[in-house]
């Protein structure tokens, strides 16, 4: 599986530990100078591939929502169907069994709820919001958050207010991407920092070749 993180780690920090016994030695500097690069390069390559699990799961929140879209207006059309069969007498079993797929395949995607208005309209709710009413549907947006490194929000269209989600697979994704990976990044600066920190006191507190010290 290639060298980790942690083995980059260790070899870097045993390449010091050798030079503090051999001080004297250029090519004991020369080990320590190449496991730095190393360990600094394996840090800039999991900080770059958890940017881009990042991007992806932004990308992925957004196909996510024009399915969701795409499902509710399937919804609506057979709402409209279901309603002209039925004034006409008929019981359009199929129609049922089709809405019935499409809303369980919505509810893998968010958490919503099934009613009906005054009017007997078939409506599907996400928390006090209506997704669809009988014939008419409400669209779900995608906004670019300017505070949150542009990262894309739902949105109601027709009231601009935040969809709130509580589970299911969308907001699975956005935690991943605001929590889960924010985080592992956020480590993986401070780490990079702490250890710049570390490694410069280490380099002050040692003796150059010509027995300067305090350098960074």
């Amino acid at each position: 599986g290639g060298v980790t993180l942690r083995n980059h780690m260790d070899q870097f920090w045993s390449s010091l530990e050798e030079l503090s016994k051999y001080p004297e030695e250029s090519a004991q500097r020369s080990v320590v100078k190449e496991k730095a690069i190393g360990l600094s390069s394996r840090i800039e390559d999991t900080f770059r591939k958890l940017s881009v699990l990042k991007d992806q799961a932004d990308k992925e929140v957004e196909v996510k929502t024009n399915l969701l879209n795409g499902l509710s207006e399937q919804v609506r059309v057979l709402n409209e169907r279901i309603t002209k069969a039925e004034a006409m007498g008929d019981n359009p079993n199929d129609l049922y069994d089709r809405r019935e797929k499409i809303v369980e395949e919505l509810s893998g995607l968010v958490d919503l709820s099934i009613g009906r208005s005054d009017r007997d309209e078939f409506m599907i709710f996400i928390g006090q919001q209506i997704l669809v009413q009988g014939s008419k549907k409400n669209e779900i947006i995608m906004k670019g958050n300017a505070e949150y490194e542009g990262k894309q929000d739902l949105y109601w269209k027709h009231n601009d207010e935040r969809v709130i989600l509580e589970n299911g697979r969308i907001q699975g994704v956005i935690e991943v991407r605001d929590f889960v990976l924010s985080e592992k990044i956020a480590q993986m600066d401070t780490f990079a920092v702490n250890l710049k920190d570390t490694v410069n006191s280490i380099h002050k507190d040692g003796f150059g070749l010509n027995g300067k010290t305090n350098l960074n």
